[in-house]
């Protein structure tokens, strides 16, 4: 289910994909209904976010930038407007565009959390990785911390994976736990930190979690499979193997 928690949503062949989706969830925080404005430019501006927004759920994303650029047009100011446009052409691969849209978003307090995260996969796109991080930091930052999205946080870990910083992943992997204890992914990731820095004790019981709430996730029997090996456990190890096959998975 989660073939490589800490790559898989930058491989090429998901990016596409991954970007709409983070343009649907971001979109989806804006207001159906706008405040209304005390005077008619004010209302014309909600009404056409409004507009832009559900063009960008239908993914009609060119119409929708197109939308914004006509709101920039009546007041350059309008952050909503660029948050909307650059999460678009971040999702059409514009990402020189999308970045500069987005930075502008967030300097008029017109961007989410969703929105940071669509900022730090146009960077990594572009092998930007110290900006990929700082926009992952910042997302967090501009939030309290309990009302952190786990997702973003998880990401942030995923990075110190990369870069063999294990304590500051496991720091991120744990707190998305407690943001989210219910996801299941966020146990894992903290079990792969901890198979990685050969802590298997501790691996074996973030993935033992994981079984108990899905489990028929073979995968995850294949993880403690390892684990197992590791800790010396053969028969433990031959049992998780045997559960994996079920799943087509050898280990």
């Amino acid at each position: 289910m989660w073939d490589n928690c800490f790559v898989s949503y930058r491989q090429p062949g998901m990016r596409h994909c991954t970007l709409i989706i983070t343009f649907m969830l971001a979109l989806a925080v804006i207001p159906a209904q706008a405040e209304p404005g005390s005077d008619n430019s004010n209302r014309q501006i909600n009404h056409m976010l409004r507009q832009a927004a559900q063009l960008g759920r239908m993914n009609h994303i060119r119409e929708s930038i197109d939308f914004c650029n006509r709101i920039l047009a009546i007041d350059p100011n309008c952050g909503q407007a660029f948050n909307i446009k650059g999460l678009g052409e971040v999702a059409l691969s514009q990402n020189k565009e999308g970045i500069r849209d987005l930075e502008q978003a967030i300097k008029l307090h017109g961007a989410d959390q969703q929105s940071y995260r669509t900022l730090e996969a146009a960077h990594v796109e572009l092998n930007q990785l110290p900006q990929a991080l700082a926009a992952l930091t910042a997302g967090i930052n501009s939030v309290p911390l309990q009302q952190c999205d786990d997702e973003i946080v998880r990401e942030r870990g995923e990075f110190y994976v990369m870069a063999h910083d294990y304590k500051k992943a496991l720091q991120d992997f744990s707190l998305a736990m407690k943001l989210k204890p219910e996801k299941a992914t966020n146990w894992y990731c903290r079990g792969k930190a901890y198979f990685a820095m050969g802590e298997y004790e501790k691996a074996v019981q973030d993935f033992s979690k994981v079984i108990v709430m899905e489990p028929k996730n073979y995968r995850v029997y294949g993880m403690r499979a390892n684990a197992y090996t590791k800790m010396g456990k053969i028969d433990l190890a031959e049992r998780d193997k045997n559960k994996a096959k079920l799943g087509d998975i050898d280990y």
